[in-house]
């Protein structure tokens, strides 16, 4: 009965040593596979980030077209509201201006479309900048 006793606790001792090893080679291949999806859920995690940080360039550049669209919109406006301003005059026939507007235009424009003093009439104009006014023509265009 004895010797029956010691083969039975050895093969329960075989048994545990078998499972032991089983269960640590599953352990073992367990750990690869949470190590694996670990490593492809730090891969969506950057995805993700690169994805929201697009979607705000989206966001950004959406945004600049609107307004780009909005200005485009009131240059048209402006545009078509100027040529139905313009359609009623004849070609070649007097538009209506004002008078003081043209004026003022004038005073800002006569400190640079004046000729020097002693310019003739068919004397070319030199130098890269555009003619000075005369001394006495500069207190009058104010």
């Amino acid at each position: 009965a004895r010797l029956g006793k010691e083969e039975d606790s050895r093969e329960r001792a075989e048994m545990f040593h078998l499972n032991r090893e089983r269960l640590l080679a599953l352990l073992q291949q367990t750990q690869g596979m949470l190590t694996e999806c670990v490593g492809e859920l730090k891969s969506c995690s950057a995805h993700k980030k690169r994805m929201d940080a697009l979607h705000g360039d989206i966001d950004t550049r959406e945004g600049a077209l609107k307004a780009y669209g909005g200005g485009l919109a009131a240059a048209h406006a402006l545009l078509r509201d100027g040529l139905q301003a313009t359609a009623g005059a004849r070609p070649g026939g007097a538009a209506e201006l004002d008078v003081d507007e043209v004026v003022r235009y004038s005073h800002v424009v006569s400190y640079t479309s004046s000729a020097r003093d002693g310019w003739e009439a068919g004397a070319p104009l030199v130098s890269a900048l555009p003619p000075h006014p005369p001394v006495g023509l500069m207190p009058r265009s104010r």
